[in-house]
């Protein structure tokens, strides 16, 4: 079996029953549903409709986490190659047979990033204002290699497929470009769907989420890939505190973790017998408040307009 194409549901039967026909249809593909305790009765209807399908449930979840759902789909896949679709995408016909005479080993596929894909989309196949960013076509060893998806982001616009795909790139794996023509259409939806079971705002959600990415980005090549568990979880406990520091709209949120410490060599001799030496790293999202405008005074000089946001530094 040469792909495996692994889908995810948590309460989008409906968007499930529209897409699922395309993937199963898929020549040479096994397709995985992963049942992520959705409350319609997915693994069910999957069962009884698309037996040739593979289902797996998970329990137990009163949230949704894409990233947790596809490393669990992915665990039960056999394919060389892992194609990452989400529910509401519906693949055209030829989407495998392109994938058959397109993938190279060492090379990850996906669409172009958003604002490029706005460019090249073309009026005949509509694909929506959703970007496609989550549809990922990965190496199977490649996906291993850099742990997998990090489960620690957490909600929606968390970035997980930002994410792998720096993984993977500091692993040296390559990138190409999925054709329009390879999705038939994307199934319109609104907002509230989107947020149903990711909690907590998506502005405080987004600015932790970019730190505790940004900061990973950084220690990439310095710790390996991928970056051991508790070192994440600090790292990711620092983004958690500066975002909710910032859920005032304060300018900026920076985050800091340290990465090590230890006893300053002849601390005594040196007559600081508790002196220590400290490793950390610092992440700053800035000019998070929306600027005021000033009021009209036809004899003051002309402002320059806001700057732009920043980009985290590292």
């Amino acid at each position: 079996m040469k792909f495996s194409i692994v889908t995810t549901c948590k309460n989008r039967l409906s968007h499930l029953k529209e897409s699922l026909p395309a993937m199963v249809s898929q020549p040479d593909c096994e397709v995985i549903v992963v049942d992520f305790t959705c409350s319609e009765g997915t693994a069910d209807f999957v069962r009884t409709h698309y037996p040739q399908a593979r289902v797996v449930v998970v329990e137990g979840r009163d949230y949704f986490s894409n990233w947790e759902a596809r490393n669990i789909g992915a665990a039960a896949a056999t394919g060389e190659w892992l194609v990452f679709v989400d529910a509401d995408i519906i693949l055209s016909a030829g989407c495998a047979a392109w994938l058959a005479d397109n993938v190279k080993p060492g090379n990850l596929i996906k669409f172009p990033p958003g604002l490029q894909l706005e460019r090249l989309r073309s009026r005949v196949s509509a694909i929506s204002l959703n970007n496609l960013q989550g549809f990922l076509v990965v190496e199977r060893s490649a996906f291993d290699r850099a742990g997998g998806y990090d489960e620690l982001l957490k909600g929606w616009g968390a970035g997980g497929d930002v994410d792998i795909q720096n993984a993977l790139g500091f692993l040296n794996i390559g990138k190409s470009f999925l054709p329009e023509d390879v999705v038939e259409r994307i199934i319109e939806h609104g907002d509230d769907l989107r947020f149903a079971h990711t909690g907590g705002s998506f502005r405080r959600s987004f600015i932790q989420n970019l730190l505790y990415r940004e900061l990973k980005r950084f220690l990439f090549p310095i710790l390996g890939v991928p970056i051991a568990l508790e070192t994440r979880k600090k790292i990711f406990v620092a983004a958690v505190k500066a975002a909710t520091m910032a859920k005032d709209r304060l300018p900026s949120a920076r985050a800091e973790v340290i990465l090590s410490r230890r006893p300053v060599e002849m601390r005594r001799r040196l007559g600081h017998p508790n002196s220590e030496i400290q490793i950390s790293l610092r992440a700053v999202v800035d000019h998070l408040e929306v600027p005021q405008a000033a009021p009209a005074n036809p004899g003051a000089p002309s402002q320059q307009p806001p700057p732009k946001p920043g980009v985290p530094t590292a």
